[in-house]
């Protein structure tokens, strides 16, 4: 297999097949390598508000969502990488025919902690707090296998089901993510959500006393525009 490198322009949980563009491909006779990249992705619709942007046509977006005594909260990334490798055979192949053929392999997700962001330093430097950023500054999904099934009467939509590890403060557990790939005519686009339950790495939620506190589950959702049109399975 020849190593490629993927950018994910907006997680999926994280993670998951996230908004990934072919970067580089390699000649058979060149040693394969990796360079890791990180490209920031669109930011809150208002700077002020840290929802996420609704327009998910021109790019992709990946946030985060929980829920506290006082109002909802918003965290988008504004930074997500993504690095994996391919089989040799699959050069030339839209991204969308490498994940329906499932020709990728070893995905390995990266955000930066300190990447996300809520529209509100405080709250910025909170989340950061919680998540031991100077300690463990990236949230990363490592990927060991997924499958690709189509939806009976959907043509061209698709489950994918991928497994493998989220890494979150320095604590490892294994993860199941469920998306839904879209192989439309305007392009393929692939969303879904997963619940991440922070007492499972360690984390406590934040609380100040007689004041509020945060949820135990935070929610990632992930539209990711996978490009051009992939061709049909």
């Amino acid at each position: 297999m020849k190593n490629f490198t993927l950018v994910l322009i907006a997680m999926m949980g994280i993670t998951s097949l996230s908004a990934l563009a072919v970067l580089a491909d390699e000649p058979a006779s060149t040693a394969a390598k990796t360079v890791p990249l990180t490209t920031p992705v669109s930011g809150p619709q208002d700077p002020h508000s840290g929802k996420p942007a609704l327009d998910f046509k021109a790019g992709t977006t990946l946030w985060l969502e929980g829920n506290s005594t006082l109002h909802r909260f918003y965290f988008t990334a504004t930074q997500v990488s993504a690095a994996s490798e391919v089989d040799s055979d699959a050069a030339g192949s839209s991204l969308v025919d490498l994940i329906l053929k499932k020709k990728i392999h070893n995905l390995t997700v990266t955000v930066p902690v300190e990447g996300l962001k809520s529209g509100e330093d405080g709250m910025d430097k909170n989340a950061y707090g919680c998540l031991r950023a100077k300690d463990f500054p990236d949230i990363v999904f490592r990927m060991n296998n997924y499958t690709v099934k189509a939806f009976p009467g959907e043509p061209n939509t698709y489950a994918i089901l991928a497994w493998g590890k989220m890494k979150i403060g320095g604590q490892e557990r294994d993860v199941t993510l469920d998306a839904t790939l879209i192989n439309g005519p305007e392009g393929a686009v692939l969303y879904g959500n997963q619940d991440i339950l922070q007492k499972d790495y360690g984390i406590s939620p934040y609380s100040m006393a007689l004041v509020m506190s945060v949820d135990n589950k935070i929610v990632v959702h992930y539209r990711v525009n996978l490009g051009v049109r992939g061709a049909e399975q």
